[in-house]
C-alpha cells in the first residue's frame, strides 16, 4: 500500500484515493495514515455518514427540531455507524455543542451489546470515543428502553433485529 500511495502521490498529485472494504481494523488506521499526505476517501466511513446525516437534516427540517437536541442510537458500532456518529458530532458541534456533548448524545448496539466503559473485552479505537458510563445492556429492546432515542439508525449486517415491536416502540417515543 505504502509503494502504491506513492507512486500516486508523485504521478498524480491532485488524485483523490478513495479506500474501500478494508474492514474497520484497517479503515481508520489506512484512512488516518494517507489522508494527510493524499486526497483521501473512505466510502463505508464517510460516504454513508454523509447521506445519513443528510437523511437526518431533513427530516428536522420538516419536525422543526434542531440536530443538537437529537439523540442517537445506531444498530452497529463499525466503520458506517462510527462515521455517521463523528459526522454527527461535526455538524452539533457547529450547532453550539462541544465534541463530548455531542458524542454523548451518540448511542451504539453492536454484537456485544450496549457499547460501554465497563464491557468485557477491549473496546477498539474508533469505538472507545462513544462508549459510555452506564450499565450494560445485551439487547437492542433493552438499550432502547434505557436510551429512549430520537433516532434509530441500523447500519448492521445483523438480520431481523429491527422487530416488529422495535420499530413500533420507537414511534411511541417519536409521538410522545
Amino acid at each position: 500500500l505504502e509503494e502504491f500511495v506513492s507512486a500516486v502521490q508523485s504521478n498524480f498529485p491532485k488524485a483523490l484515493l478513495q479506500w474501500e472494504d478494508f474492514g474497520n481494523t484497517n479503515a481508520f488506521r489506512l484512512l488516518g495514515k494517507y489522508q494527510p499526505r493524499l486526497p483521501s476517501f473512505n466510502d463505508d466511513i464517510q460516504g454513508t455518514a454523509s447521506v445519513a446525516l443528510a437523511g437526518l437534516l431533513a427530516s428536522l427540517r420538516i419536525t422543526g427540531q434542531r440536530l443538537r437536541d437529537q439523540k442517537l442510537l445506531f444498530l452497529g458500532a463499525g466503520e458506517a455507524s462510527t462515521g455517521i456518529a463523528s459526522l454527527f458530532v461535526t455538524a452539533a458541534c457547529a450547532e453550539g455543542l462541544t465534541a463530548a456533548e455531542a458524542r454523548a448524545r451518540c448511542w451504539f448496539v453492536d454484537t456485544n451489546g450496549l457499547l460501554v466503559r465497563n464491557r468485557p473485552g477491549p473496546l477498539p479505537e474508533h469505538k472507545a470515543p462513544f462508549a459510555h458510563d452506564h450499565p450494560y445492556l445485551a439487547t437492542l429492546g433493552e438499550a432502547l428502553e434505557a436510551v429512549r432515542p430520537t433516532a434509530l439508525i441500523g447500519a448492521s449486517g445483523v438480520p431481523r433485529t429491527f422487530t416488529r415491536e422495535i420499530v413500533a416502540r420507537m414511534a411511541e417515543f417519536i409521538r410522545s
